[in-house]
């Protein structure tokens, strides 16, 4: 999408529908809850936490979520602990105090492609010595009709997304599915920070 002004304007037309409808096409999400908490302790921060979907499943010391939208954001503060710190921002405005230990991002970074150096950036510098990012996202389109009807929603499919992250940090787990008999593919990483 091409601004964070798009980006909320699309959330509050779905963010009633956005859990009924997203277990149909935004898949390991469930397998990357289960990476995050094999060694989520610490500090973890869900960038683009949506209803907070994963956070509700995430066991973290101190779990937080960030997300533009006011709407999903009010969605996920009525399904969540009270202990979960929410803010409604953009990832590159957001300036915590303390760095994080776990940074997660599930199906972020194809919504905001045009700015992906930027972000890797960004989740570096919020990561404490030793700490994990973690990687859900849509990996390359099957044909290029899919291609079109992605675009129209603001979905930019690119292979050197998953590149950018293993030349970006020390690469602990990757994986590649296809989903639909290859109508896309998605992928799910683990890395490190030294």
């Amino acid at each position: 999408m091409d601004s964070p002004e798009d980006i909320s304007r699309y959330y509050k037309k779905q963010y009633r529908i956005y859990d009924a409808t997203r277990s149909f096409f935004l898949f390991g999400r469930k397998e990357l809850t289960s990476r995050v908490n094999k060694n989520s302790n610490g500090k973890t921060l869900e960038v683009g936490c949506g209803t907070g979907y994963l956070l509700n499943q995430i066991n973290s010391d101190e779990p937080y979520g960030i997300d533009l939208s006011y709407e999903m954001l009010s969605v996920a503060k009525n399904k969540l602990a009270t202990n979960v710190c929410l803010e409604q921002t953009t990832f590159l405005d957001y300036n915590p105090e303390n760095k994080f230990d776990n940074i997660v991002f599930a199906y972020f970074f194809t919504i905001s492609f045009g700015e992906l150096e930027t972000h890797i950036a960004k989740a570096k510098s919020l990561l404490n010595s030793g700490g994990r990012i973690y990687v859900v996202d849509f990996y390359d389109y099957g044909n290029q009709l899919y291609k079109k009807y992605m675009n129209w929603h603001g979905i930019e499919m690119n292979p050197s997304l998953l590149s950018q992250l293993e030349n970006n940090f020390t690469t602990e787990h990757s994986e590649l599915h296809s989903a639909y008999f290859g109508l896309w593919k998605y992928f799910i990483y683990q890395g490190g920070i030294s």
